[in-house]
């Protein structure tokens, strides 16, 4: 089996891959190849468990290019095609996952060997020619499509023809629940679609009314993004922010981070398609506050595990993140029930018996 993941960095994707392809090594049924852009954190996990990866450079799809870069686009994706065949000559999988859309010329170049492609899902582009002509691309290709979600299950034509897979966690044994610190987390790369600029604006009322609160950011520089890292910068720096934010970077352990709040605010700019960062923390006890948008309302229920609020309401979320600071009660209980809940909806074996079964149904089909 081949499968390829679009870049090799810390990120949502890549911690799924990597559960994916631990829960595929303890089985002994698969052998095992990953293709990557470059060496990074993932490649260094999958060395440690005995993986194979192998280099494939390959260009990203953005609504943002101009003529000249979609020229330069169809020129590299065409090098990353006829690379990636000669991968699959070399190898001779049985099967290629396409971990993300935004690797089409895999699937491309398998489907012209006659290797089935699983393509999953984890992303939900807003613009619509993009996420067109990804879409019909898959549609054409794909022998399958993976969803992380019911909402990016929904975003295709066909939703009927994709199977809703959702992500798998480790949960500790001993959750600690909220610190009652009045800490509150956010966590997330610092790009504009994750939106940590619209929690420290929700959190200006937070601190206007809970002169003891505190705002913790973990998250590391994105490039192309550095116009939002300014602006972040400048808003943790400023009255009446000074001195009761954190920004923290990227951090390799990001339960540190959650261990030390009360409650996690997560306000993306986009329609998150799952909301991995919310699972995290509801692994550690800890309710979430969060736009009630794209995959996020199929994992927080909202009074029970944590409090959800419509898109853009910064108002509402920092009345729900008081309540949670306020009322320690409230916050343990619903600490709990996120726990519980994330238990039941996320284990990692579902997870894995879930995509191995979609292997399973291809490779039976193709005997």
């Amino acid at each position: 089996m081949l499968l390829v993941n679009p870049v090799s960095e810390r990120s949502g994707s890549s911690a799924s891959l990597l559960t994916l392809v631990r829960g595929l090594a303890s089985a002994s049924e698969w052998d095992i190849h990953v293709a990557l852009p470059e060496s990074g954190w993932l490649a260094s996990r999958l060395a440690e468990i005995g993986v194979a990866t192998h280099l494939i450079q390959h260009p990203r799809l953005s609504s943002r290019l101009g003529l000249g870069g979609r020229l330069r686009y169809l020129l590299r994706f065409r090098a990353a095609a006829a690379a990636f065949g000669r991968l699959c000559d070399a190898v001779r999988p049985d099967l290629v996952h396409c971990n993300s859309t935004v690797s089409p010329f895999a699937l491309l170049a398998a489907r012209r060997r006659g290797i089935p492609a699983v393509v999953h899902c984890r992303e939900v582009p807003d613009n619509r020619f993009v996420r067109g002509l990804l879409w019909r691309f898959v549609a054409t290709h794909a022998a399958a499509v993976i969803a992380n979600s019911r909402f990016t299950a929904s975003s295709f034509p066909n939703p009927a023809r994709v199977r809703v897979v959702y992500n798998g966690f480790e949960f500790p044994p001993a959750p600690p629940g909220p610190a009652g610190a009045k800490r509150i987390a956010v966590v997330g790369r610092l790009s504009a679609d994750k939106g940590a600029d619209h929690a420290l604006l929700a959190f200006v009322r937070v601190a206007r009314d809970e002169p003891d609160a505190r705002l913790d950011v973990v998250g590391g520089a994105v490039p192309g993004h550095e116009s939002f890292l300014d602006r972040v910068e400048r808003l943790a720096a400023d009255e009446p922010l000074r001195g009761r934010v954190t920004l923290l970077g990227e951090q390799e352990d990001v339960g540190a981070s959650l261990r030390k709040a009360d409650l996690l605010l997560h306000l993306p700019r986009f329609r998150e398609p799952f909301g991995r960062v919310i699972v995290e923390a509801a692994a550690l006890a800890l309710p979430a506050v969060a736009f009630a948008c794209g995959g996020i309302p199929e994992i927080v229920d909202d009074g029970r595990s944590g409090f959800l609020v419509q898109h853009g309401d910064l108002d509402g979320a920092a009345d729900r993140c008081l309540r949670l600071l306020r009322d320690r009660e409230i916050a343990a209980r619903m600490g709990a029930e996120a726990r519980r809940s994330a238990e039941q909806r996320f284990p990692v074996d579902a997870y894995v018996e879930g995509v191995t079964a979609v292997y399973r149904s291809i490779l039976a089909a193709g005997r």
